[in-house]
């Protein structure tokens, strides 16, 4: 039986220490070991008790979750999730780039007393950043980039991530190139509100043009679209275009947006033009969508073991045999180049 995840809870407020605790005590694979009132404390704690994991708030006195984030870098243990009532996305991406695993958006602000409504899902969050080991680190950014021209539509990349994904997204957009013969869409599970930051972000660091996806608009080829939280994102036509379709539709589990809808609409639209990439994340969102597009002999991609924060949704579709290739992070941005060069080679 594997060891429980040794956890210690960091926040101001002394009802929210409790109350946290008592959702993540709810499972015997779990071990609040400690809290912690601020981050100088917190740090005491983490010398002494040498936790899997923390949960750190961002607003705290004497010392805050993020410089508390900026004496942890380098270190692969503890692993933080950011639980916290600050809903600035920007906050958010920093404490994502200085190393925190994840960021949860408490359910009503500082002082959230019905914080058990994050349930399970809080519990197999720490569980996933109980089993990972790599150190908190800076990820680098590339500036500016080069305006695409028009040029004709070709192949769609979707990609699907989850926890972890917002890092990885910016090694895979940082490395691709702005005469990209394709577009891209992403399905990145996020709190609602932060998708419009996170595609400026993406914006930033990619040659491609990045923006949050708008219902109705037509996909041009260099051009890069996010999901929005709260909506399904599809494919769908408009004369010889194809266009982006939100919908509010369930889906096949209780993501919105889901991969698993992305991806199989692509399949269904697209067929083998479509290109299926899953990285990093919890569960087995996307492993439907890519067996849709295994099926209509579309490429699909998986982020290996090795650099994935979280193995769940790329080993999801691995076990399952829909994956045509398994790669490292780094390498998945060049092998798209390459794949969408030889569709490119094989129109003409």
């Amino acid at each position: 039986m594997a060891s429980a995840a040794r956890v210690i809870v960091v926040d101001d407020s002394a009802l929210m220490r409790t109350l946290i605790s008592d959702v993540l005590s709810k499972a015997d694979d779990i071990d609040v070991l400690d809290t912690a009132r601020d981050g100088e404390d917190a740090l005491k704690k983490i010398a002494a008790l040498d936790p899997d994991v923390i949960t750190l708030d961002v607003e705290m006195p004497r010392m805050n979750g993020l410089e508390v984030l900026m004496e942890l870098q380098g270190r692969p243990r503890p692993q933080v999730i950011m639980l916290s009532g600050v809903t600035d996305p920007d906050v958010a991406y920093e404490a994502l780039e200085l190393g925190a695993l994840d960021f949860v958006l408490k359910p009503s602000g500082t002082i959230s007393v019905n914080i058990d409504e994050l349930g399970e899902d809080l519990r197999e969050k720490v569980r996933a950043a109980a089993a990972v080991v790599a150190p908190l680190a800076q990820h680098p950014v590339l500036p500016g980039r080069p305006q695409p021209g028009a040029r004709p539509f070709m192949p769609v990349v979707a990609v699907a991530a989850s926890t972890g994904g917002p890092m990885a997204l910016d090694v895979l957009f940082a490395g691709l190139p702005g005469d990209l013969e394709a577009a891209i869409v992403v399905v990145q599970h996020l709190p609602v509100g932060f998708s419009r930051s996170l595609a400026q972000r993406l914006d930033r660091v990619s040659e491609l043009e990045v923006g949050e996806a708008v219902d109705g608009q037509v996909i041009r080829v260099g051009h890069a679209y996010l999901a929005p939280p709260g909506s399904q994102l599809k494919f769908g036509k408009n004369g010889s275009s194809k266009t982006i379709e939100l919908t509010d539709e369930k889906g096949y589990g209780r993501f919105k947006p889901s991969a698993d809808v992305t991806l199989s609409s692509l399949a269904e639209v697209f067929g083998p033009r479509g290109i299926g990439v899953v990285l990093t994340g919890m569960g087995a969102d996307g492993c439907q969508g890519m067996t849709m597009l295994k099926a209509k002999k579309a490429t699909t991609i998986a982020q290996d073991r090795e650099t994935s924060v979280v193995y769940g949704m790329p080993k999801a579709c691995i076990d399952a045999g829909v994956v045509s290739e398994v790669l490292p992070l780094h390498r998945i941005g060049p092998r798209l180049v390459e794949l969408i060069s030889d569709a490119r080679r094989r129109r003409r």
